[in-house]
């Protein structure tokens, strides 16, 4: 059952702790809204008006269900289809592969399993053709992996699927929403237009100025090719009228929205995230287990704006929770939503399904054991040691347990790794999934190192936006110094024109003369050189 008394109680103190200027939070069970309530305010300014349960906040990544749910009408309809590729609606569709360009469906897309990297713009262009102008750039963008073969999470698969509803629709994005997903579902208030938002109740983003003091951030993120990825805007009120129908088998007020089969596709994996509690990503939602209830949700941040859904189809129970601060106060959230999960639900620790030792077959080790790297997530090494194997990052081994073939949990100082080892043609292992992050193998040896004696050509300054980099020499040690960290790093080199630092994967872009105009960060974004 659960106590109000004790969730504002939990609620208020933290944000009293954290100083979080607004929360808003809606529970919905049954069909019925169970719960909903604002907390503090808009902003840290004079002028901030109270939270309600309308106030507007942006959702960031919980965009994306939104959009997903819209493309999955337009599939029940016969506009679309999952399994077309894409160049069947879009003709001069193009990657850096020919191969991969006929490959691409909507489904990899829409279940980040397309290959695309990871790649956001705060401030993209807000011109009408932005879209089309994305989707082009995609043949000079570095293809994580070919179509199909993994899941990696990627804001321009969700972006491209949003460009083809535009193509086929000859309509913005923005305006087929409202049309199809967002009337339907008397979502009157969100909305891609801020102008528009700015005429309601809206919630603040803040950033630390070079005080130390919270302050609000008077410049509004947004650009139209990224709408279907990050940029709706919405409250607690419309987001629990989303969720309804989701949990109602696609009907809203007595009208059929998606049809459960629709649903029962979008909450399935398509991605695998190799984690012991069934992680995974469907079609713009991600599901997992707590304590034995299966959980379909997705987060998202954008600016200081940290947006939650979660739900629990099997037992009628969803909740929204929206707030604009998650500096310091992200894992809190996450606490808060374990806190309703325990008490609707009436959940303990007893409640926890500890998976069977397992004692099937297990790959090959000699197949897993190597260096493998990726991006966002560092340097790992996985060796066999007496028959088992060990996990080693930083000179820490640990050893690695099974809980399926190919699949294995390890304990690092309280800390869990699970690891995914993906056969490539049955002989061989690529790739390797570390807490849901694909990594790539860069040698069958544990202890591979690549040394690079002439560091000069890799020495410069290198910016794009907010990312700044800046390449020197310490100690005859490569470093980086991140001007937005404020830290210089140790680089190791994966070969002559890669390396991680943090991490962070750089790819040096030379050209033929031995020039080095750019450098790729994390298989995405380029930032060029500002020195001389």
């Amino acid at each position: 059952m659960l106590n109000t008394k004790k969730l504002e109680q939990f609620i208020e103190e933290n944000m009293l702790e954290k100083n979080v200027p607004g929360l808003a939070l809606g529970i919905i069970k049954d069909g019925k809204i169970l719960y909903q309530n604002g907390f503090g305010y808009t902003s840290t300014e004079e002028t901030a008006i109270p939270i309600s349960p309308r106030t507007l906040f942006s959702l960031g990544s919980v965009t994306k269900p939104l959009t997903g749910s819209m493309i999955m009408k337009l599939v029940e309809e016969g506009t679309l289809g999952l399994d077309e590729p894409v160049i069947s609606y879009i003709p001069w569709f193009k990657l850096e592969d020919a191969a991969a360009s006929k490959a691409v469906t909507l489904r990899m897309l829409l279940s980040h399993t397309a290959g695309l990297p990871h790649l956001f713009e705060q401030y993209g262009s807000l011109d009408s053709d932005a879209s089309e102008k994305l989707v082009r750039s995609l043949s000079q963008q570095q293809l994580s992996f070919f179509p199909g073969k993994t899941w990696s999470y990627s804001d321009l698969g969700i972006d491209t699927a949003g460009y083809i509803i535009e193509f086929i629709l000859k309509n913005s994005f923005k305006d087929i929403m409202k049309e199809r997903l967002f009337a339907p579902l008397e979502m009157e208030k969100t909305t891609f237009d801020h102008l528009e938002a700015m005429t309601y109740p809206l919630a603040l983003s803040h950033f630390k100025n070079e005080d130390g003091k919270f302050v609000v951030n008077h410049k509004y993120i947004g650009g139209a090719a990224q709408n279907p990825s990050s940029f709706a805007i919405s409250n607690v009120e419309e987001m629990l009228k989303f969720l309804h129908m989701l949990l109602s088998d696609g009907m809203y007020n007595g009208r059929p929205y998606l049809s459960q089969e629709s649903i029962k596709e979008m909450f399935s994996i398509q991605g695998d995230y190799y984690l012991p509690n069934d992680a995974g990503y469907g079609l713009t939602f991600e599901t997992d287990n707590y304590k034995g209830i299966r959980r379909i949700w997705h987060d998202g941040a954008v600016q200081s704006f940290g947006s939650w859904i979660f739900m629990a189809p099997e037992q009628q129970l969803g909740v929204v929770l929206l707030t604009n601060r998650i500096d310091g106060f992200w894992d809190t959230c996450e606490e808060l939503v374990h806190l309703i999960f325990d008490q609707v639900l009436d959940l303990n620790e007893q409640s926890v399904q500890i998976p069977n030792s397992y004692v099937g077959e297990t790959i090959n080790h000699s197949l897993c054991t190597g260096t493998y790297y990726g991006p966002w997530i560092g340097i790992y090494c996985i060796e066999e040691v007496n028959g088992q194997l060990y996990f080693k990052q930083n000179n820490k081994e640990t050893l690695l347990i099974p809980f399926g073939k190919d699949r294995y949990v390890g304990n690092e100082d309280g800390r869990e790794i699970a690891l995914g080892f993906l056969p490539h043609n049955g002989n061989t292992v690529t790739d390797m999934m570390v807490n849901g992050i694909p990594c790539e193998k860069v040698s069958n040896d544990p202890a591979y190192r690549f040394n690079v004696t002439n560091l000069n050509p890799y020495l410069g300054s290198f910016q794009k936006g907010n990312d700044l980099l800046r390449f020197h020499v310490s100690h005859n040690q490569l470093m980086c110094f991140d001007e937005y960290d404020q830290k210089d790093y140790d680089c190791i080199f994966l070969s002559e024109s890669k390396l991680m630092f943090a991490n962070c994967l750089i790819e040096f872009m030379f050209l033929e003369d031995g020039s080095l105009p750019s450098v790729r960060l994390n298989k995405g974004k380029i930032l060029l050189r500002i020195d001389k």
